[in-house]
C-alpha cells in the first residue's frame, strides 16, 4: 500500500504544482470564457426583444394591410358604379339624341315627301291643263301664242 500511496502523493503534488502554475491563465480564460458567454446572452436577448418588436411592427402592418385591402376593393367598386353610372347617364343622353334627329328627319322627310308629292301634282295638273287647253284652241291662237312664247325667249319680249 505504501507503493500505492507515495505515487499517489507524487501524482497530487504534481496536479498540485501544475494548477498553481497554469491557474491565472485558467482563471483568466475561464473569466474569459464567462465574460464572452454572458455578452453573448446578452446580445441574444436584445435581437430577442428586437424580433419580438419587429414581429409587432409587421403584424400590425399586416392588420394595416388587411384594413388597406378592404378600403381599396370598396373604393374600387364605388368608382366601378360610378363609371357604370356615367356611361349609363351617357347611352341614354345618346339615344335620346338619336331619337331627337330621327324624328326630326322623319319630319323632314316627310314635309320633303309631301311638297315632292305637291309639286308633282301640281306638274301633273299643269299637263292636263295645258292638254286641254291646246286641244280645245284653234290653230290659229295656237300659233299666235306659239309666237309670242318664241318672242319671249328670244329676249324680244315685244307683243
Amino acid at each position: 500500500m505504501l507503493k500505492l500511496i507515495l505515487p499517489a502523493i507524487h501524482l497530487f503534488g504534481l496536479v498540485g504544482f501544475i494548477l498553481y502554475k497554469t491557474r491565472s491563465p485558467f482563471f483568466r480564460f475561464m473569466k474569459d470564457r464567462q465574460r464572452e458567454i454572458s455578452d453573448g446572452l446578452n446580445r441574444s436577448k436584445t435581437q430577442a426583444s428586437a424580433a419580438a418588436e419587429r414581429k409587432k411592427e409587421i403584424e400590425a402592418k399586416l392588420a394595416t394591410l388587411e384594413s388597406e385591402k378592404v378600403l381599396i376593393a370598396k373604393e374600387w367598386e364605388e368608382k366601378r358604379l360610378k363609371q357604370a353610372q356615367v356611361i349609363q347617364e351617357s347611352a341614354a343622353r345618346v339615344i335620346a339624341q338619336t331619337r331627337r334627329e330621327a324624328e326630326q328627319n322623319r319630319v323632314a322627310l316627310e314635309a320633303s315627301v309631301a311638297s315632292e308629292a305637291l309639286a308633282g301634282f301640281r306638274r301633273a295638273v299643269l299637263v292636263r291643263a295645258m292638254e286641254k287647253i291646246r286641244g280645245s284652241l284653234s290653230a290659229e291662237v295656237q300659233a299666235r301664242l306659239q309666237k309670242q312664247f318664241l318672242n319671249e325667249i328670244s329676249g324680244g319680249g315685244a307683243r
